[in-house]
Parts: C-alpha cells; structure tokens; sequence
C-alpha cells in the first residue's frame, strides 16, 4: 500500500481543524520513509523480483521498520518530535495513531512478511498479487479520509494582497497575481491532489527503470517527502467551514507542517 497510507491523516485533519496536514501525511508512511533510509544504510534489504505477480514486484527484508517492535518503536519517535514540536496532546495522540495505522493497512496487501517480531512469525495476505485489488484498496482508503476533509473544508477565497485592489495594481501585476491565483486553485484542487497521487502510486508501483535498491529507496523517498509536503501546500490553501475571520489567520499557520 501507498497512497491508502495517507488516508488516515485526512481523517484526523477532518477531526482536528489544527493538526497539521503535511506533518501526518509522513506519519503514515513514516515507516516506509525509514526503511528507504535504512536499505540505503545496509541496514534493511530490498531487491526487485520480476517473478512476482501483480504489483510491487520487489522482496524486501525489514525486521526493524516492519514488525511490531519497529512500528511501535517509530510511534514512539514521532510522539516524541510532536511533542518536542509543542502541538496538542490530541493531535500527539493522532500523530502516534496514524503512524500504527500502517501497521494494519499493510497486513491486507503484504507478501507474508510484516512480522509479529523481528524473527517472525510474518503475516500478509498477499493482495499486492492483484493489481486491480491493490488499486482500489489503495483509493478506498485515502477516498474515506479525503471525503471526511472535503465536508469540513473550503477552498480559500481568492483575495488581492495587502488590500490592494484590481484597479489599483498596474496592469502586469494584476496579471501575475491572476496566474498565480489560477495555478493555487488548480494545484489545490482536491481532484487534482487525487490525480497526482494516484499518478504517484502508479510510479510506485511499477518503478519503470529502476532495478537497482539504491535508485528504488531513494525514489521512494523523495515521492513520500514530496507527496507530504503537497498535502501541506493543500492544506494551507484551504479553510473549515464555519469558522469566524478571526480563526483563519490562526488556523492556516497551525496548518503549516514546518512550523
């Protein structure tokens, strides 16, 4: 699973107006982020496997950031830097969920092998097999958490900055400020945040040109840190509904997965 990781992030932003959006979307995949590093390190092993069917055709080894021990390890760290972050016990004790959550959304699609220790036994009912399957549970998963922050959400209107208004700037401002306001409503424009993602699973997936573990875990990584920090540019172009002016100001700087 990939993109059905960030699911459970959207979900806890539709419950915490405050929880930053980008900051949770790499708590679901934390523990994918780590074992990129880790197989970079020699720590953890990856290889690709063309012999395997349906999808994510690569054998991994990954006792530390696959097991039991190693989820709730990386829960642990991530409360820890939420904490060390300042952010509310409720949105901690989020961060600290959506970060377990993969342990249970990898049991469905994984080949045997998210062990209940570092030694075993592993576990995985092996939908990976089944592309169609692995798609639609991927989708399921993220749709649920994306429908839940839809109905709490709204884009933010478009407004000219520091007060000026269109007959006031001169005319190649009031240009570049109208392409800059129609490529932000574009890029976060739920559909089109669900589209690039899904682009990105497919990429993910499949890996086209990739057949060595260096260039897999280093691609891996960089699409997890990039998705996440899409998810906070979209979070941040977007407001609750029903909140009073007053909050807004607030609310899209608590938002702000980097600060």
């Amino acid at each position: 699973m990939f993109i059905g990781h960030f699911g459970p992030a959207f979900l806890a932003k539709a419950l915490l107006p405050d929880l930053p959006l980008g900051w949770s979307m790499l708590a679901g995949s934390l523990n994918d982020f780590i074992f990129c590093v880790f197989v970079l390190l020699g720590i953890e092993n990856l290889k690709p496997a063309s012999q395997l069917p349906g999808v994510y055709q690569i054998s991994c080894t990954y006792p530390y950031t696959h097991s039991i021990p190693g989820f709730f390890a990386v829960s642990l760290l991530w409360t820890a830097l939420s904490t060390i972050r300042g952010f509310r016990t409720p949105i901690i004790m989020a961060q600290s969920l959506i970060v377990l959550s993969h342990f249970f959304l990898e049991i469905p699609v994984h080949r045997a092998d998210i062990g209940l220790t570092q030694q075993g036994p592993f576990i995985g009912w092996g939908w990976f097999d089944s592309a169609a399957v692995t798609f639609l549970l991927d989708n399921a998963c993220l749709l649920f958490g994306l429908y839940l922050y839809a109905q709490k959400t709204s884009a933010f209107p478009s407004a000219s900055p520091s007060g000026a208004t269109n007959s006031q700037a001169s005319g190649w401002l009031n240009s570049l400020r109208n392409t800059v306001n129609r490529y932000k409503a574009h890029v976060s424009d739920l559909r089109t945040f669900w589209l690039v993602l899904n682009v990105a699973n497919v990429l993910f997936y499949y890996a086209p040109g990739l057949h060595t573990s260096a260039s897999i875990a280093i691609v891996s990584g960089v699409q997890i840190l990039m998705l996440s920090a899409y998810g906070a540019f979209l979070d941040s172009n977007r407001m609750y509904k029903r909140v009073d002016q007053s909050k807004r100001d607030d609310q899209v700087a608590r938002s702000n997965w980097v600060g």
